[in-house]
């Protein structure tokens, strides 16, 4: 994102060291008086020498400040500068290279393509460990070419690596960029493991693409590129219903792409990105300044700040267009989206190439793990997975190995499947029933067990890839909270208080974290305004109808349900599923004005969620609490 702040971590170089030569005193090499040199505290070729240095190191600032701990383009206007980071993207753990996680990654960073990216570079920094007895490589690869290979020195270490992109890879708008580590540990002694014995961590807020704007942000999809981790959505004044419902739908859809949302009435102070949402009139109270021209999405300015004004609520199509791959057509300042229909996953199955998992060839050893996360929100149906079809390419191996594949679903071991041979293979792991979450993660590790080992025995690297149409197969049902995705599948209502809009940031706050967690991808709903559920499937946000029977009931400062009497939070929700006398819905009451976090639901009926922590409670109304024993004594 352009943004005149950063935190500088770029790499010194040593200067040269003294290099004048001394000589016994009196001689020509003596610096002291006395001397038959220049006379005085240093000779004369120390001085040229010494200036000769400061040149080289002026020239080298100027030429690359990262040397000196700046970015490249910190001395020029702030609204030329360019950078955008892993955090941008949502990674907010970063991204960690291990034998446990995975030794190789891929991400993909979004740039401008109208204001072109000069002199762009990859900035890679995190931390480093690697064992004393280790050799470990740190390869980069941009859009499949390798760029960057280096060693990674021994011990804990901070890694301080650039790498100077090309201008090929910035011209289509994003950047694809995958780390791997290779090597091994050293053979001085017996090792049986050919694990690497080390881990890279890449820094979200410091790992990040960077470079000098020819020009100012001036186009719709290079200002949506530009849009950072934190955005902000700016409703001035009182905005009416439709302003409401683009807010939300434009809040979930971010949330959903990976930003953190927070709405506000006014320009905020703090750094992140800004999304303006109002007339023409109420943005340029704001101090906006918009591209010349007429349209429902336009690009402008705040200052010296690149900020997107979205002018009429145009709430069914413009949070879609500026949230999905069409908007990289909006090569002017304005934009006029009136329809854009989204193809939708169907079937009773769902590719790993659907899910967006990166399946490359890939060396192995002895193992190697692939990582699958999903939510059963974006899933067909919003159907739970019963099983994970694997087709893999494995090569022959010697007569006393074989190959293995483990599946595990949210840390617990599903199945282990022996490969009945070499070439391409198809496996079925069966997925244990009730174990599902709203948020899951599949991990698949590929192994290969010998009958033979040792430190005579050689160890071979073979080339493996697990196919892109490896397959979720679905069918399964739910419980609790994990019946909602299914139940709003083809669509629901989002049922609303008219005194939402009292305090329409506060409540938009509220309501957009869960919204997003529970609706499919990019999936339009409808709102509802003072209503009662009808014959669709809802979303009632506020206060419970009594005529709803919620297990759990917020009322007069209290939170009650059979085995429950509490006092309220003074931040928080309340999250139950509930059932009208023709639908299931899910009812969602906030309490002051809760964060943006969201817990892990699962198959409970009902969650507590406080800022911060969370309580489940069962369909019996009694909260659940883990474990239900005693502690273990110390001694």
């Amino acid at each position: 994102m352009t943004d005149p702040t950063d935190d500088p971590a770029g790499t010194p170089i040593e200067g040269p060291t003294d290099g004048a030569a001394v000589g016994p005193p009196g001689s020509p090499a003596d610096g002291r008086a006395g001397g038959a040199g220049v006379g005085g505290w240093a000779p004369r070729g120390a001085l040229i020498f010494l200036v000769v240095a400061l040149l080289v190191v002026a020239l080298a600032a100027l030429l690359r400040p990262s040397w000196f701990g700046a970015d490249p383009a910190d001395d020029v206007a702030p609204d030329r500068r360019f950078r955008t980071t892993l955090l941008d993207l949502g990674v907010e753990d970063g991204i960690r290279l291990s034998d446990d996680n995975g030794t190789s990654a891929s991400f993909t960073l979004p740039v401008p393509v109208d204001s072109r990216l000069e002199d762009p570079v990859l900035r890679l920094r995190g931390t480093t460990e690697v064992a004393e007895s280790g050799t470990v490589f740190l390869r980069v690869l941009v859009d499949g070419v390798a760029a960057y290979v280096a060693e990674l020195p021994r011990g804990t270490k901070d890694l301080d690596a650039d790498v100077d992109l090309p201008a090929s890879s910035v011209r289509d708008g994003q950047v694809q960029v995958q780390v791997r580590l290779t090597g091994n540990l050293g053979q001085r002694r017996c090792n049986l493991t050919t694990d690497l014995g080390s881990l890279v961590v890449l820094d979200p807020k410091r790992t990040r693409v960077l470079g000098e704007l020819d020009e100012r942000l001036q186009t719709v999809r290079d200002q949506v590129a530009d849009l950072a981790h934190e955005v902000t959505l700016v409703l001035p004044g009182k905005p009416d219903q439709k302003w409401f419902e683009l807010a939300a739908r434009l809040g979930a859809f971010l949330t959903q792409q990976g930003h953190v949302i927070d709405f506000a009435d006014k320009v905020p102070k703090h750094p992140g990105s800004l999304v303006l949402l109002g007339s023409l009139e109420d943005l340029a109270d704001l101090g906006w300044n918009p591209v010349d021209g007429d349209g429902t999405v336009q690009a402008g300015q705040k200052g010296d700040r690149p900020v997107l004004g979205v002018i009429e609520p145009a709430a069914d199509v413009v949070p879609t267009f500026m949230t999905t791959d069409v908007v990289r057509t909006a090569d002017t300042g304005v934009a006029s989206p009136r329809t854009v229909d989204l193809e939708q996953l169907e079937g009773k199955q769902v590719t790993l190439n659907d899910l967006g998992v990166d399946t490359p060839v890939v060396p192995i050893t002895d193992r190697r793990s692939w990582r699958v996360p999903y939510t059963l929100a974006d899933l067909p149906g919003g159907s739970v997975p019963t099983a994970l079809r694997l087709d893999m390419l494995v090569p022959p191996t010697v007569d006393d190995a074989r190959w293995w594949v483990q599946v595990r679903l949210n840390d617990d071991l599903a199945q282990s499947i022996q490969l009945p041979g070499a070439g391409r293979q198809r496996v079925t792991a069966t997925l244990p029933a009730g174990a599902e979450l709203l948020r899951n993660e599949v991990v698949i590790t590929l192994l290969r067990d010998r009958d033979v080992g040792g430190c005579d025995v050689r160890q071979t690297s073979y080339d493996v890839q697990l196919l892109p149409a490896s397959a979720l197969v679905l069918g399964g049902t739910g419980a609790g909270l994990t019946t909602v995705p299914a139940t709003f599948a083809d669509g629901f209502d989002v049922i609303l208080p008219t005194a939402a809009l009292d305090d329409p940031t506060v409540s938009l706050d509220a309501l957009v974290p869960t919204l997003a967690e529970f609706s499919g991808w990019r999936r339009n709903t409808a709102f509802d305004w003072d209503a009662a559920p009808s014959a669709r499937p809802f979303l009632l946000f506020g206060d419970t109808p009594p005529e709803l029977s919620p297990l759990v009931t917020v009322a007069d400062g209290r939170i009650t349900s059979t085995g429950l009497d509490i006092s309220t939070f003074a931040q928080g929700l309340v999250v139950q599923t509930v059932r009208s006398q023709t639908q299931a819905g899910l009812i969602v009451t906030p309490v002051g004005e809760p964060g943006p976090d969201v817990p892990d639901y699962g198959r409970e009926v009902a969650r507590l969620v406080a800022d911060g922590p969370s309580v489940i409670v069962n369909a019996d109304g009694r909260v659940v609490s883990v474990p239900a024993v005693r502690a273990e004594s110390g001694g």
